[in-house]
């Protein structure tokens, strides 16, 4: 047996003008909120390069102070106590400083420190500098 259709009632099939415009809000804030994640997560990358540069810069040059002798090491920071990393494509990336402080906090002993400030990173501020801190035996 064959329906008859109600004359009086009307048949939707597919969707409204309203529901599509809904749903195209919806994906547009979607589409929104993982530009945002995409752009903190570039940011979180460059922070974290930044980081490890001047992490490995200052590592360096504390692994060259475990192996030369006390008396070269003052000499060497006292003849060149900063350093400005260049890359050939970037130009100036980090500028380290060396300080060397004999006696401190004993007797033949002393305390070199090796402070990297990125001069290219707009990610991470000057004011936060990455700082490596040795303490240097004479007795050798």
């Amino acid at each position: 047996m064959k329906k008859q259709k109600d004359p009086g009632k009307k048949f939707q099939d597919g969707f409204t003008l309203i529901e599509i415009m809904i749903a195209i809000t919806v994906f547009a804030i979607g589409l929104l909120a993982i530009n945002i994640m995409q752009t903190t997560s570039i940011k979180g990358n460059s922070a974290a390069k930044w980081n490890s540069l001047r992490t490995n810069l200052a590592s360096d040059q504390i692994e060259g102070f475990m192996v030369t002798s006390y008396d070269d090491i003052d000499a060497d920071i006292t003849a060149t106590p900063t350093i400005t990393t260049t890359d050939p494509v970037a130009g100036d990336i980090a500028t380290t400083t060396r300080t060397f402080t004999p006696d401190t906090p004993a007797n033949n002993l002393a305390t070199i420190t090796v402070t990297v400030v990125d001069v290219t990173d707009t990610a991470t501020p000057a004011d936060r500098p990455t700082i490596f801190t040795y303490i240097k035996s004479n007795s050798e």
